[in-house]
């Protein structure tokens, strides 16, 4: 996912490292970063502690029902947290 994509890469780590940390394989943590493929629910409550986020957003659904793109709910939460300077960067983001 772009937004937890960010995450790792302002934290300076590489997708290894994630994965190692939250136990799964490095090829595992490139589908769910790259959107192909939504964790399971054991691995998204490690990547939501990890990072610090919600790990329902992986999985919640926008008003018309259809599945948000989890990084998008990621990055919604993340600016509701961030202070005015920083939710300017990520709704530039978007």
């Amino acid at each position: 996912m772009i937004y937890i994509c960010n995450m790792r890469k302002q934290a300076r780590l590489t997708q290894s490292e994630v994965a190692r940390t939250v136990g799964i394989s490095t090829a595992a943590y490139k589908y769910i970063e790259n959107q192909k493929r939504n964790p399971s629910i054991k691995v998204a409550k490690r990547l939501g502690n990890y990072f610090g986020f919600d790990w329902k957003l992986f999985f919640e659904e926008n008003e018309t029902q259809s599945k948000e793109p989890a990084s998008k709910a990621i990055l919604n939460a993340e600016a509701e947290k961030a202070p005015a300077a920083e939710q300017l960067r990520l709704e530039a983001a978007r």
